[in-house]
């Protein structure tokens, strides 16, 4: 993967990488799902565009459709997870902890500008 199909968005490569085609357990897609709600807009954007570029990039997806069978709804894209292929799912249960500790650290560097 690391032959530099996608230098513009190095998360993706290593999300790719660091992932595997193992299933999470049941619970473990609960939490997910759970997570998933609780990102920021930034979160959700770049999750969005792991999805889009798994298609294109891995599955080699051409058509302009938004890939994996999503609900539109009023505030955007619905994404079930049983629709996405399993290595898909572990980039996204590697990013959510990733992106948490980035809000995280965003949050707590506000607080410190506070005092």
């Amino acid at each position: 993967m690391s032959n530099g199909m996608i230098p513009q968005f190095p998360l993706f490569e290593q999300l790719y990488i660091q992932s595997s085609e193992d299933n999470i357990s049941e619970n473990q897609q609960i939490d997910l799902c759970k997570q998933i709600k609780g990102l920021d807009d930034e979160g959700h954007e770049i999750l969005f565009l792991l999805i889009v570029c798994y298609y294109r990039i891995i599955e080699k997806g051409t058509d302009g459709n938004i890939p994996y069978f999503p609900k539109i709804g009023k505030l955007g894209y619905r994404f079930e997870l049983q629709h996405f292929p399993t290595r898909l799912i572990g980039m996204i249960y590697k990013f959510i902890p990733l992106h948490y500790k980035k809000m995280e650290d965003e949050k707590n560097r506000w607080m410190d500008l506070q005092t």
